[in-house]
């Protein structure tokens, strides 16, 4: 049982946000009440409420936050107002790195270690769980990797006991295209469940990973195998991948100043260069730094009431990919050990949406009542 209603509200002049407020009466029954916060003046919000007679002595009337948490001390209620979330993408941020250098932009105000649950540390299939809460089965993104072993390792392997390696490693070529296994950009239609972006309202989504990755960069990702090894190649893949990054950097700075509940963009570039030059200390410094710099040149464009989020799939040590990503963030979070998966709900009761228990709840009340 929850105590006496909180007003999670910014008391600052032409704010716009929504509320909603969830009551249940002492004697068992529930009811419901949604209000918007249209702005706020002096300390106090103007409010309109709906869907509940008992409250509708409050439409048209300005409350402070001590008239809202003294409202109907026998009832308890949950004040929930919509914040605007932006998520900054960072594929392969190493946490040991940030946790002993001054990246403060990249720090911000609480930072620490997450577990991936998913795998294997594929880019498409972990961001594809970061931004739907649910592990791949659910969500429908699986690794290339995996669709690939899952109807073609057995080939490999009946034609190394039976010595047909050539003749069946192209009927394994030829099973490979006719179901389209080959490496491709998953795109959000591929999703099985609903994303962070369909909960908001007005949603921007820059380049993200198994939704709606721009063509250059997963060009760039493809590149990675085939260029280690050869400096010219090297050389080559940084360039463009650098090129991508100011490309992808400089809409996100344009598109910011766009009306958005839910602004995300990735960034891929961390990987990139790592994979490419991980044993180059003064390489890996300045990308780092140039990372904590574009960090604070978007926080700059951002009200400070904005929750900033800070992510990534996975870091990067000794050439191989870390078995855990980073997060940070501008408010703190409480978090002790959180998982991939956990981001989605903080997302969503940023956004002011009721979690997925909440709306189970809800359902199972309207089934009682005859709705199904």
């Amino acid at each position: 049982m929850l105590g006496s209603p909180t007003c999670y509200c910014q008391e600052k002049a032409g704010t716009r946000s929504y509320l909603i407020y969830r009551l249940r009466r002492t004697c068992g029954e529930e009811s419901w009440a949604v209000y918007s916060f249209t702005h706020f003046s002096g300390g106090k919000a103007y409010t309109h409420a709906s869907n509940n007679t008992k409250f509708e002595t409050l439409r048209n009337h300005w409350l402070s936050k001590s008239d809202v948490d003294n409202l109907y001390p026998d009832e308890w209620g949950l004040l929930m107002v919509e914040k605007k979330v932006c998520i900054i993408g960072l594929d392969c941020l190493e946490y040991m790195v940030l946790s002993k250098e001054e990246y403060l932009n990249l720090r911000q105000k609480q930072y620490g270690q997450v577990q991936l649950n998913v795998y294997p540390p594929n880019t498409e299939m972990i961001w594809a769980s970061f931004i739907t809460g649910e592990k791949p089965e659910k969500h429908g993104i699986i690794a290339d990797i995996e669709m690939k072993r899952g109807i073609t390792e057995p080939i490999k392997t009946l034609s190394i006991e039976l010595g047909l390696q050539k003749v069946l490693t192209k009927i394994q070529s030829k099973i490979t295209k006719a179901f389209k296994l080959l490496p491709r950009a998953y795109v959000k239609e591929d999703f099985q469940v609903p994303t962070i972006f369909d909960f908001a309202d007005k949603s921007v989504a820059v380049s993200i990973p198994a939704y709606n990755e721009w063509s250059e960069c997963v060009k760039s990702r493809k590149m990675i195998v085939d260029a280690i090894g050869n400096p010219y190649k090297e050389k080559i893949l940084a360039e463009k991948a650098w090129m991508d990054f100011q490309q992808k950097k400089k809409r996100v700075i344009t598109l910011l100043d766009h009306d958005w509940d839910l602004f995300m963009v990735h960034f891929y570039i961390a990987d990139i260069i790592q994979h490419l030059w991980w044993y180059k200390t003064n390489r890996i410094t300045d990308l780092y730094q140039k990372l904590d710099e574009t960090t604070k040149q978007i926080k700059m464009k951002l009200p400070p009431e904005v929750f900033t989020l800070v992510i990534s799939d996975h870091g990067f040590m000794n050439g191989h990919h870390s078995s855990y990503a980073f997060y940070s963030s501008n408010e703190s979070l409480n978090l002790k050990r959180p998982r991939i998966t956990d981001f989605a709900r903080i997302i969503r009761e940023k956004l002011g949406v009721p979690s997925k228990q909440e709306i189970e709840e809800i359902k199972e009340r309207l089934r009682s009542l005859g709705y199904v």
